[in-house]
């Protein structure tokens, strides 16, 4: 029988290809079982066993008991050429109001081509179950744009069915009719937005997700292997427990690993990314706007494979890193980068681009008639009040740290003030379900590292030895120094030019995690 040929063991900091002849090596004597947690298939992210020599060769194959059975080498055999199909992807869906006792769910319908939207179009969201909720939704709250968020209830389901009426079935090509759930053994999704991962993404070392179980966590236990855990939410639904757990690996181990990788998930420094070299270009969420005959993309993290639908030329730039070349023949192209199935994926939509600045829909100033942009400030506003203004209806949510104290409806054209604002105070304006200004007050916080910033600045940039490519993480990274804005704009330099000196970045990320993450 010929043995799996992805299979992974883990090796000091991650996991490495390994073959069967290798591991025989190491593991002389008996069948290693799945169980030992010893292999991992490196698509489908599930524990291999290592046979017992016999009557046949000693090769790697997969277990009876595996939860999933659809992965491609068991399906197919070795010789399969490994790859997904573009066009099943998932919808976003995004965990949003999170409370000490609430929470609810809200779905994503990526913006469409506007021939596909007509004046009697109906989409209906099911869950599935025995019990199925339906939900339905008109034109009017569709956002021919952009992403338009609409609910789907406060009741966690498995999958969800999606059914478009009065419209082409060319809509399916952009909006999935099966949709991946919530998993109750556990789900994961991006504390900073609110989206869930689908199984086997990547899990980004010193970055917070939202954990959403059935199960309880001894939180104690995961501490000794690196991993901060720290219950936000718990929720009865029905004869059901639901519990939310804020989680974070800070070292990259095999423990760490592991812990995610139970949950269907891969630990990693270098996540999957897609990112546009050329044409110049407009990004939105899931849509990156340009207007050129061909599009160079480099491609970051493990993957498998690169698609792109519909079919078009696909021309390798470079095999390390991966960058490749795309001939944009069509209006609208899903390009995905995934192992078994797309787990990063993006709408190249072809389009004259307008970058002149267009007037405001949306006013917020504070009693002086200054404008106060969206983002972090370690200022109160004057007399702590600010007044918002939107050309649409909308609402106004306030959290203290992270629990939400108010809501306010906002009527078109009609101006709410606000006031008794403090730090640790979040003012969230949301049109629909669509987040279009959030300012968070956070009192300024001097961190004993960084006693001179100055002296920090000058010693960060004397740093000699490696430059790297900036990593996926430098983003939220930054966030950490807004208190700082010498070393906040020296991390933005570094960012536009692409690169940043390795010794540099570890010093920040050192700083970052034994005192900025404490905050």
């Amino acid at each position: 029988m010929a043995s799996l040929t992805h299979v992974c063991m883990w090796s000091e900091n991650g996991w490495k290809r390994v073959t069967a002849d290798q591991a025989a090596r190491l593991h002389p004597g008996g069948t290693v079982s799945a169980h030992s947690g010893l292999f991992m298939c490196e698509l489908c992210g599930q524990y291999v066993q290592l046979t017992n020599e016999g009557y046949q060769v000693r090769h790697f194959r997969h277990s009876s008991h595996e939860k999933s059975k659809d992965c491609p080498e068991r399906t197919f055999g070795t010789s399969y050429s490994y790859s997904y199909n573009p066009i099943e992807h998932n919808l976003p869906i995004k965990l949003a109001d999170i409370t000490p006792n609430s929470f609810h769910f809200e779905l994503g319908l990526i913006r469409i081509p506007r021939n596909l939207i007509t004046k009697e179009l109906k989409v209906q969201i099911q869950t599935k179950g025995s019990n199925p909720i339906t939900y339905v939704y008109s034109k009017d709250r569709i956002n021919s744009e952009g992403l338009s968020y609409v609910s789907i209830g406060d009741i966690p389901a498995e999958e969800y069915t999606l059914s478009v009426f009065n419209v082409s079935e060319e809509i399916y090509n952009y909006w999935p009719q099966k949709i991946n759930g919530i998993d109750p053994n556990g789900t994961l999704f991006e504390s900073a937005s609110g989206k869930l991962l689908v199984a086997d993404s990547d899990v980004e070392l010193g970055e917070n997700y939202y954990l959403l179980t059935k199960w309880r966590i001894q939180v104690s236990e995961l501490a000794r292997i690196g991993i901060d855990v720290k219950e936000i939410s718990f929720k009865r639904i029905s004869i059901s427990e639901w519990h939310i757990y804020v989680v974070s690996a800070n070292v990259l181990n095999e423990d760490a690993a592991k812990f995610f990788l139970n949950y269907h998930y891969r630990l990693t420094s270098q996540p999957i990314e897609i990112q546009p070299i050329w044409p110049l270009y407009i990004e939105g969420n899931y849509v990156i706007k340009h207007n050129s005959d061909k599009a160079i993309l480099h491609i970051k993290g493990v993957t498998s494979s690169v698609n792109v639908f519909p079919n078009t030329a696909i021309h390798v730039v470079s095999a390390q890193p991966k960058v490749y070349e795309i001939i944009c023949r069509n209006r609208q192209q899903l390009i995905s980068a995934g192992r078994t199935k797309a787990l990063q994926y993006t709408y190249f939509w072809r389009e004259p681009i307008d970058l002149r600045t267009k007037e405001s829909e949306f006013l917020i100033t504070d009693v002086l008639g200054n404008t106060i942009d969206s983002g972090i400030t370690n200022k109160l506003p004057y007399k702590g009040i600010i007044r918002i203004k939107s050309q649409y209806d909308g609402e106004i949510i306030i959290k203290k740290e992270t629990f939400i104290v108010e809501k306010r409806k906002v009527s078109s054209d009609k101006t709410v003030e606000i006031d008794n604002l403090s730090f640790g105070v979040d003012i969230i304006l949301l049109v629909g379900l669509d987040c279009v200004w959030e300012l968070k007050l956070k009192k300024e916080k001097r961190n004993s590292e960084i006693d001179n910033e100055n002296n920090m600045l000058n010693r960060l940039t004397h740093f000699g030895g490696e430059m790297i490519p900036i990593p996926h993480s430098i983003k939220n990274l930054a966030k950490g120094f807004i208190d700082y804005p010498l070393i906040y704009k020296w991390i933005s330099n570094c960012t536009k030019k692409g690169k940043i000196n390795a010794k540099a970045y570890r010093t920040l990320q050192n700083i970052y995690r034994n005192n900025m993450m404490k905050r």
